[in-house]
């Protein structure tokens, strides 16, 4: 096709400098291709993780999993996922889980 991969990337995010046409074809062998983007490249680029991490003692609590549900809720409403870690009340897990 002769197309480079920054033009690719653009269509694919609707950029404004590439023509419509241009955009319709690239989505189009995209779709065929059943392309998907890897979001762990997009936010690397965009210096975003879009992910919140929550660090809890245990999981026995009725509190942390309530707790967990609602921090899930408004993080999927807002275009964020969420990454749980377990410390088991141990500090040096809490530090290697930051």
């Amino acid at each position: 096709m002769g197309i480079s991969a920054t033009t690719v990337s653009c269509a694919l995010r609707n950029h404004p400098n590439i023509s419509p046409a241009t955009i319709q074809a690239l989505k189009q062998v995209a779709l065929e291709m059943e392309y998907r983007p890897n979001l762990m490249s997009r936010n690397f680029a965009n210096k975003q993780t879009q992910t919140i991490g929550v660090i809890i003692p245990h999981l026995q609590s009725t509190f942390f999993s309530s707790m967990l549900g609602g921090i899930q809720k408004v993080a999927s409403k807002n275009g964020f996922k969420v990454t749980i870690c377990l410390s088991n009340e141990d500090y040096q897990t809490e530090l290697e889980n930051v």
